[in-house]
């Protein structure tokens, strides 16, 4: 919202079927944005407005940046845009966070910025979904173990149940691995050979595939007890 802000842009919040739900930012551009109905209430999907930057990252599920004439309508030439796509930690598309700004407008760092925030986002939501099951947080890179960028799953037993979009790229699988593969068909290293308070850089876990990971095993929270 500051960043948007500051450079005369807008961030927008969509839901799933890409129906706009907040608008935040420069109030000066947010109105002449409002003007080529970029605002609350209106769905910018592909099948209505062609191609743009909400929409197409809805079709194609990554984060897309659509600028000036690459809209399909001539009246939203006006907008450059950048939109990540908003995935829950069960791969569901739950919504879009896009950053739009006069046409030419978003710079190299803007797709950065957005991915920085819905990574937070995605975040939030496999914590809150996941607090009580078995978890992992692991990278290649130990620095980048409990950053952003780190890769987080979640066990239900030995049944990999959640997952964030780092740690299916960090262990070259999709979402349809949800639900469906073992802790054993994943990982080379025994469960019970993953250090849980070790630092960071002494905790090896080796994949399936011969892969190196950094990370630990956080356990299940435990339900408190009713009286």
């Amino acid at each position: 919202h500051a960043d948007a802000r500051a450079s005369g842009s807008i961030v927008v919040l969509t839901d799933p079927s890409g129906v706009v739900l907040a608008t935040v930012g420069n109030v000066d551009f947010a109105e002449r944005a409002s003007r080529v109905a970029l605002r609350p209430g209106v769905r910018w999907t592909e099948a209505v407005v062609g191609t743009n930057a909400i929409g197409t990252a809805i079709a194609e599920g990554v984060p897309v940046m659509v600028d000036g004439a690459q809209h399909f309508f001539s009246q939203h030439a006006i907008l450059g845009c950048a939109a990540v796509p908003i995935f829950d930690p069960g791969g569901e598309l739950i919504g879009v966070l896009d950053l739009s700004s006069n046409a030419e407008g978003p710079g190299p760092y803007t797709l950065a910025l957005l991915r920085r925030a819905v990574d937070q986002i995605e975040r939030r939501l496999f914590e809150q979904r996941f607090g009580r099951h078995e978890r992992m947080q692991f990278h290649t890179d130990p620095d980048l173990v409990t950053s952003p960028h780190e890769g987080l799953i979640a066990f239900d037993g030995a049944r990999l149940v959640g997952a964030n979009r780092q740690a299916l790229e960090l262990l070259d699988l999709d979402w349809s691995a949800l639900g469906v593969v073992g802790f054993d068909e994943i990982f080379d290293t025994g469960r019970d050979q993953i250090a849980r308070n070790l630092p960071i850089e002494e905790s090896r876990i080796r994949t399936c595939r011969g892969t190196v990971l950094f990370g630990r095993i956080q356990a299940s929270e435990q339900m408190p007890l009713v009286r």
